[in-house]
């Protein structure tokens, strides 16, 4: 099955919109379609009250104009979004989008990457981050400066006619599941699953963790937290999907079928790899969900 195939599969099975839908919003960001592979990627949240929810995230971009473009043709009027988007350019190489078009509040999110490779960031990060957080609307005045140490990773939440969120991520080397529970608890959140985790990445083993924190425009809105640990094998051995599944399978029973039914659709025309797993925290009730982040292996597909 030819790489676009399997994207019109992937549409077909598990979005609320069309292929010829995600084909507009790709011809509105590319030229064309080489180098698929490294362009796309899929995350899956998953949790016991929730249908699983596939979502999608689009890299390599670098012109601001067609990022904006793509919002005023989705009808995501942001005042000054321009102005905000030109302030990013000014420190960050390389910008991706991710889509959940899922539910009543469907979102665009902007992401701000490879920020340790600006000069202008490494300069002064917390001043970089607090200009941004002025353009948006968020308050910043209680931040913890500590908290953005090993800053790699912005992103931004826009729902339709207004910015929504701020989110800062940093990364970790190592795994420490002290740290973890610390900031956990500075979150006000408990987690019924990262004893699960504990029995897969052991204490100060050599692999990236990433931290992700959110910071609402609204100051009365709730906030969020992420964990993220890397799973490709970057900084050591790759999870195995048999180990995806069986965290799946032990933390949300209630989603296992219809996760195993997801990802044998998914790997229909090959093997599925998986960048990060973790745990997300949203909402009032810091409502615990898994996340998973994963690329189709499309030069499978052309075999």
């Amino acid at each position: 099955m030819e790489p676009l195939e399997c994207l019109k599969d992937y549409f077909g099975r598990f979005h609320p919109f069309s292929f010829n839908e995600f084909s507009e919003i790709y011809n509105l960001l590319y030229s064309d379609y080489e180098n698929l592979q490294n362009r796309i990627e899929f995350s899956l949240l998953i949790d016991k009250d929730n249908e699983i929810d596939l979502r999608f995230g689009l890299f390599k971009l670098y012109d601001t104009q067609r990022i904006s473009s793509l919002f005023r043709k989705k009808w995501y009027e942001i005042p000054d979004l321009e102005r905000i988007l030109n302030l990013a350019k000014g420190f960050t190489p390389e910008f991706a989008l991710g889509f959940d078009f899922k539910g009543n509040h469907p979102r665009i999110k902007v992401y701000l990457l490879r920020l340790p490779d600006n000069p202008q960031f490494i300069e002064n990060p917390v001043k970089r981050i607090r200009s941004l957080s002025t353009a948006i609307g968020v308050d910043l005045a209680n931040l913890d400066e500590k908290e953005i140490e090993g800053c790699y990773l912005l992103g931004l939440d826009f729902h339709k006619g207004k910015t929504q969120n701020l989110k800062i991520y940093t990364k970790e080397m190592n795994v420490a599941f002290s740290r973890i529970n610390d900031c956990l608890r500075k979150n006000g959140v408990a987690s019924q699953h990262l004893g699960y985790f504990r029995k897969m990445f052991s204490e100060g083993e050599s692999r990236d963790v990433t931290f992700s924190r959110k910071y609402p425009v609204d100051s009365s809105a709730a906030s969020g937290f992420s964990i993220f640990f890397d799973a490709n094998g970057n900084s050591k051995g790759r999870v195995s999907n048999s180990e995806v599944s069986q965290l799946v399978r032990t933390c949300v029973p209630e989603r296992y079928g219809n996760f195993d039914e997801t990802l044998k659709a998914l790997e229909a025309a090959g093997e599925i790899v998986y960048s990060h797993i973790g745990l997300t925290f949203n909402g009032c009730e810091a409502k615990e969900s898994i996340c998973l982040y994963f690329s189709p292996r499309f030069w499978e597909a052309r075999k």
